[in-house]
């Protein structure tokens, strides 16, 4: 979790998707929005690939990726 992204955004919604299930274990209750963000997140990383180097100028990052990133950071961080 530590390792550096490089600019790959695969690795960004990575940590946040696991932050967020660990957070859904430990007993942080989501809300629906953040239950559709967990399983877009899945979706997205198994289209886009773990570690593929997926740039934040690219149109699968602008198209999904961010948003479904924002959505389980603002849930790991309430």
């Amino acid at each position: 979790m530590s390792m550096p992204t490089a600019g790959d955004k695969s690795l960004t919604l990575f940590r946040a998707l696991v932050a967020a299930k660990l957070n859904v274990l430990a007993g942080c209750v989501p809300c629906c929005r953040t239950e559709c963000a967990i399983e877009s997140a899945d979706v997205w990383l198994s289209v886009n690939g773990l570690g593929t180097g997926v740039a934040a100028s690219s149109s699968a990052w602008q198209d999904g990726g961010e948003c479904t990133y924002w959505m389980l950071d603002a849930f790991n961080n309430s």
